[in-house]
Formats: C-alpha cells, sequence, structure tokens
C-alpha cells in the first residue's frame, strides 16, 4: 500500500495521443462538413426542389394583366435568388406590384414547395373623365389608373369644361364626387324614368350638370346624398306633368332646401 499517497505514473498519466490519427480524424470530420455544406447549398440554391415553377394570379377584370405578368416575371427573374420560394421577397413584390396605376392592393403567398400566388386587387371604373379628345378612367377614389377603352363604354362620362390637364395617378376630383356619379348611374333611370346622356363639371366639382334623354337637363350639389337629390328632381318632374302644354327647360338643385325650374 502506497500510504504516502503517490500515484503510478503507469497507471494514472494520460495517454498521449498520436497527432497523425487526430489530424486524419480532423480531416475527415472537416471534409465530411463540406460536402454537407455543399449539398445544402446545392439544394437551396441550383436544385428544383424550391424553384418558382408556377405563379397563380387571381381574375384580372379591368386592369392590364399583361403589366401585372411582366412585373412578377422582371421581379423573379432580376436575381437567382429570387427564382427560389425561400429568399423572394414577397413585400419588395407587393410594391412593385402597387406601383401599378390599375392596382388597388395585392397579397403575395407562398405555397412551398414550388408555388407563388398573387391576389391582386384591381381598381375599378367609377366613370369616365373627359377633357377635351382625351378620356380617362378614375376610381372610387378619384383617381385616374388608365386611359379609356371602348369595353368601358356603359360607364358614365362626365366633360371637364374647364378642360384642365390631367394624367394618369392624378385626382382630378374628390371620392364624394366619384361616389355621386355612382349614385347616379345606378338610380337616376330607376327613379326618374328617363336615361341620362351626359354630364358636365361647369364650374367646380361640387356642381354637375346632366342632360337627360328627355331634353332636360338638372344641377346637383355632388357633396349631398344622390338619391335625395334625385327624389326632389322626380318631384319636380311629377309637377311638371301635371301641367299640360308644358316644357320642362331646366331642374336647379344646388341650393339646399330649395328648388329652381323652368
Amino acid at each position: 500500500m502506497n500510504r504516502g499517497g503517490f500515484k503510478q505514473p503507469s497507471i494514472y498519466s494520460r495517454t498521449q495521443q498520436d497527432p497523425e490519427k487526430r489530424d486524419y480524424k480532423k480531416g475527415v470530420l472537416g471534409f465530411i462538413l463540406v460536402i454537407l455544406i455543399l449539398i445544402a447549398v446545392y439544394i437551396l440554391f441550383f436544385s428544383s426542389l424550391f424553384r418558382i415553377n408556377k405563379v397563380e394570379l387571381n381574375q384580372i377584370r379591368y386592369q392590364d394583366k399583361t403589366a401585372i405578368d411582366k412585373t412578377i416575371f422582371d421581379y423573379k427573374n432580376k436575381f437567382i435568388l429570387n427564382r427560389n420560394l425561400l429568399f423572394i421577397s414577397s413585400g419588395t413584390l407587393k410594391k412593385k406590384l402597387l406601383s401599378l396605376p390599375g392596382v388597388k392592393n395585392a397579397t403575395v403567398i407562398k405555397k412551398y414547395p414550388n408555388t407563388l400566388i398573387v391576389q391582386v386587387e384591381e381598381r375599378s371604373p367609377a366613370f369616365v373623365w373627359q377633357v377635351l379628345d382625351h378620356k380617362y378612367l378614375v376610381d372610387e377614389s378619384g383617381m385616374i389608373w388608365a386611359v379609356y377603352e371602348d369595353k368601358f363604354v356603359d360607364f358614365p362620362v362626365v366633360v371637364d369644361d374647364k378642360n384642365v390637364p390631367t394624367e394618369i395617378g392624378k385626382k382630378p376630383v374628390p371620392a364624394s364626387f366619384s361616389h355621386f356619379v355612382l349614385g347616379l348611374k345606378s338610380d337616376f333611370q330607376e327613379i326618374t324614368g328617363v336615361k341620362y346622356v351626359g354630364m358636365e363639371v361647369v364650374d367646380t366639382t361640387n356642381e354637375l350638370k346632366v342632360r337627360s334623354g328627355a331634353g332636360w337637363y338638372a344641377y346637383f350639389d355632388t357633396t349631398r346624398n344622390a338619391k335625395t337629390e334625385l327624389a326632389n328632381l322626380n318631384r319636380i318632374l311629377d309637377e311638371v306633368k301635371k301641367t299640360k302644354n308644358k316644357k320642362l327647360e331646366y331642374v336647379d338643385l344646388r341650393i339646399e332646401d330649395k328648388i329652381f325650374y323652368k
């Protein structure tokens, strides 16, 4: 028994590891790590696992679909990473879509492993704004978002008698004006029994002159409720009908609680 507490070196000393064997193990582990990294890089960047091969776009009614398709295509192919569903930025693509005048809102969804879903909320036409021989489509907010096309022939045309120059992206009228025109479009014939054939802004967008198919015209205050003013107009039309041989020339509804007609 070793009472002095000394340890025998042959039993307790640390075994020295062969340096060559240790370097070999490190080399193998390093090689395996490099291989794993290369495999991960290949899967993420070069394989078809997350490559975008399908773009789903909702039905487009008014906006130029080719402009939307081109915006998506250009962004997806701008950088190699944008072709990968993992790395393409939904937020950046959304901003690019919102830069199109006819796009009101957009949502970009990643559907793994390979599909990009794009949902576009379009600006819908409220009426056609005409300045001289130029016609534009105006939405509910009062913004011009496109040039007029013949497929929008059923929408009311409002002529700007002041001929103030404008362009796509501008707001020639407030939202309240757009809502008023939409109200006339839906209720004019139903309430009065007569079609409208033309609309004009004479001085300001607070006042609208509407020509009827019966030959008379009416002045409206666009800051008030369209249905209420149409009801007042119809009341005058009923009075005129009772007066035989009297031809109506105009009805002025612009002053609140007062109606003038001739």
